[in-house]
């Protein structure tokens, strides 16, 4: 008898252990989840800001340089 109770005692820390691992994991996978779902949501702003940016800047055009020619020997006046 007291062999199963030892086991009964044994069984049920293990199963504690398990319960405080699926929990563990529980709370792991939401945060995870949590965090997919703002990268995804910063991902689409970055993606907005980028588009915005992209035709904002496409308004302007720049006179076209000779090969040898660096931006960064060019007074900014000239572009």
């Amino acid at each position: 008898m007291g062999i199963l109770s030892a086991d009964a005692g044994q069984q049920r820390q293990s199963l504690r252990e398990v319960d405080v691992a699926i929990d563990t994991i529980d709370r792991f996978t939401q945060q995870n989840s949590a965090m997919a779902e703002q990268n995804a949501a910063a991902a689409e702003a970055l993606h907005e800001a980028a588009r915005e940016l992209h035709t904002q800047t496409g308004r302007f055009h720049l006179q076209a340089l000779p090969p040898s020619t660096a931006i960064r020997d060019t007074p900014l006046a000239t572009l």
